[in-house]
């Protein structure tokens, strides 16, 4: 038996509640010396090379490093300095560390639209550099043909796949992808390197959004694109009205719904853990014009809304 069959073997019949702690799985990487061609120094944007375990600018100013097929382009000044940034980091964990199989099966279906609606959903044959991609199950999620593609998954944090994702994506154990530390405004490419460039979800997380799509629309090849998709902000009011429309209240739904309150305030989760607010998708579509891309599709529904451009 291999590896990924006994790995599934040890699932069958297993008995998991929605609430409890998460199995977590490494993702299946590539080394880094197998995308090195398209990766740049941050700081001086120089060719880099592997040097006794790191990276290394061919000036040798500049050093990051590797562990586990994983380079670390972190910005130290954000790490040390953006002190609201990382209080909302360590609160964000809090909810990536406590993410319940309610939480995955609410959100597929909206994966799904945004994939069909942008029509990226079946690319074949292009990089994607995927920025707060988190555990990278958007490979495998959000593409039909995962293996097809070449994905960067690029976080400043190094969150693992949970189990409920290899249970729904056994992609996710076959497929590499390639793994990137670093921050959504100082991407470590080179420019006119890459296909396709997005967000999911991710956007309201990081420090400055317009850094992060001008240096979207620099990486980015000729008629490349840039998918940004988010929530939109409501009254915490409507946000209650609607989820009340949607639901047929019944005692099972009501204790579910306490019982889901109740893990979240046990394991210290945030009802907010965003850095930027947005109650439209005006200023992102704004900036994405300012530095050159040509608007292709835009959409606000419910309280989402997508953006995608063309450089």
């Amino acid at each position: 038996m291999n590896q990924i069959a006994n790995l599934y073997f040890e699932l069958i019949d297993k008995q998991r509640n929605v609430y409890q702690s998460a199995t977590l799985y490494k993702q299946n990487r590539n080394s880094v010396d197998s995308y090195i061609d398209v990766l740049q120094c941050i700081e001086t944007g120089e060719s880099l090379e592997i040097n006794k375990g790191k990276l290394t600018n061919t000036s040798h100013t500049k050093a990051y490093k590797i562990s586990d097929n994983i380079a670390d382009f972190r910005d130290q000044v954000i790490l040390k300095n953006d002190k609201k940034w990382s209080r909302l980091n360590k609160k964000f964990l809090n909810y990536h560390k406590s993410l319940t199989s309610y939480a995955l099966m609410r959100n597929l279906p909206l994966t799904h639209y945004v994939s069909a609606q942008t029509e990226l959903a079946n690319v074949k044959g292009k990089s994607i550099v995927d920025v707060g991609a988190g555990t990278g199950q958007s490979q495998c999620s959000f593409f039909r043909y995962p293996e097809d593609n070449t994905y960067f998954l690029v976080d400043p944090n190094i969150r693992l796949l949970h189990d409920q994702f290899i249970r729904v994506y056994p992609q996710l154990l076959e497929t590499k992808m390639n793994h990137i530390l670093s921050h959504a405004e100082k991407l470590p490419f080179k420019d006119n390197s890459v296909d396709i460039v997005m967000s999911l979800a991710s956007i309201d997380h990081f420090a400055d959004y317009k850094a992060f799509i001008k240096e979207a629309h620099r990486v980015l090849k000729k008629d490349g694109k840039l998918l940004i998709f988010s929530h939109l902000d409501v009254p915490l009011g409507g946000q209650i009205l609607t989820k009340l429309k949607t639901l047929k209240l019944s005692l099972p739904v009501l204790l579910e719904i306490i019982a889901r309150k109740l893990f979240q305030i046990s394991k210290r989760v945030s009802v907010d853990d965003h850095t930027l607010h947005f109650h439209n998708s005006r200023p992102m579509e704004d900036t994405m014009k300012e530095v050159g891309f040509k608007i292709d599709k835009k959409e606000e529904f419910m309280r989402y809304f997508y953006l995608l451009g063309q450089k």
